[in-house]
């Protein structure tokens, strides 16, 4: 049997009784949107410096991994962001040349040169803060919380499209 060390309170003081609430930090809901949120927090200035919203990030490293999308391919690769990804949400994109139509498909959008080295450098910055993340955790630990995220991932995945396919050609 592997023994593992138990991971030491984060919102509880020494002297609190958790038990008398409904509500713990042991609660998995609470800990994986704790987790999400302060990551996502190390990535708002690399955004704001470029003039990203979250919204804007999501579109982008959709079509980082997969493009041409149509619109509705891409609101439904973001849809469990509860982000509402339509025509009105991508026209700043478009407007501010991040975003392009695709020559061999006009209904389908593309990155274009500035869209690509935009989210090529918040990307780095994503990279960083998990590189952060490990050294403080240690890379087995980081092996594991990938794999359980994956797990839980897998369990509660509403049926969203794959994000990354093979090759057609």
């Amino acid at each position: 049997m592997r023994w593992r060390r138990k991971a030491a309170p984060i919102s509880t003081e020494t002297q609190a009784d958790p038990s008398a609430s409904v509500y713990s930090e042991n609660l998995l809901g609470y800990l994986l949107g704790r987790a999400h949120y302060q990551f996502l927090d190390k990535l708002r200035r690399p955004l704001a410096e470029r003039g990203l919203t979250e919204a804007d990030f999501f579109v982008l490293s959709v079509l980082i991994v997969s493009q041409p999308l149509t619109i509705e391919q891409i609101a439904a690769h973001v849809a469990y962001t509860g982000i509402d990804i339509g025509a009105v949400a991508l026209q700043p994109l478009l407007t501010r040349g991040l975003l392009e139509p695709d020559a061999q498909n006009p209904q389908a959008l593309r990155l274009s040169p500035a869209g690509s080295d935009a989210i090529l450098h918040v990307l780095a910055a994503a990279k960083a803060v998990e590189a952060d993340l490990i050294d403080r955790i240690g890379e087995m630990e980081a092996a594991s919380l990938r794999n359980l995220l994956k797990q839980a991932i897998s369990a509660t995945d509403p049926g969203l499209p794959k994000l990354w396919q093979a090759s057609k050609e």
